[in-house]
């Protein structure tokens, strides 16, 4: 059988929802892909490398600075 995947459901106020609409309308006028896909699983740079550096305990939290 083929699981078609959902979108979660976000509610937003009024406009906010209207603007949502609009975007889509334009995107879908113009044949702009609907979301722009993200190549990273994170979003900077920086903060990524520094996060990599730090010690992790486990389960791959962090850990504070008293903890190692």
């Amino acid at each position: 059988p083929t699981r078609v995947m959902e979108e979660p459901t976000f509610y937003v106020n009024k406009k906010q929802f209207h603007r949502i609409v609009k975007r889509r309308a334009y995107r879908k006028r113009f044949g702009l892909p609907a979301q722009r896909e993200r190549s990273k699983s994170y979003v900077h740079e920086s903060r990524h490398k520094h996060a990599i550096s730090r010690p992790r305990g486990p389960k791959g939290r962090f850990l504070e600075a008293e903890e190692f």
